[in-house]
């Protein structure tokens, strides 16, 4: 009898346990998660008034380029955006098209680049 109260008293204080680590990541996280959401939405504002269309913000995949949405004038445009929105300088010499083709590839090229300088 000792023993199942001993098992069971551990049991809950591991429940506890568990449960209060849960609770403190969690609004870490969520926070991370809102701030990815602002900066991607952030991006796509900015993209879609460079490319002069909403397009970019529902299609991820877009090919800018392909489409004529994106020329070498409207990507300078949009590191002088970039830099006024975000703090982002991006110097044309560092610039690959590979890596801008989409909207999707902006976002994770940028998001890379936020993370290298913080």
């Amino acid at each position: 009898m000792r023993s199942m109260i001993f098992f069971t008293a551990a049991s809950q204080q591991a429940d506890v346990s568990r449960r209060s680590r849960t609770w403190s990541a969690g609004p870490k996280q969520c926070s991370q998660g809102r701030m990815n959401t602002d900066f991607r939405e952030k991006v796509l504002q900015v993209l879609a008034s460079v490319a002069e269309t909403d397009e970019v913000r529902t299609n991820l995949e877009l090919p800018l380029y392909e489409c004529q949405l994106l020329d070498s004038i409207k990507t300078v445009e949009l590191m002088i955006g970039i830099e006024e929105e975000f703090g982002l300088k991006i110097a044309p010499a560092e610039f690959e098209r590979e890596n801008w083709e989409t909207p999707g590839k902006i976002i994770a090229d940028l998001e890379s680049r936020m993370q290298v300088n913080a």
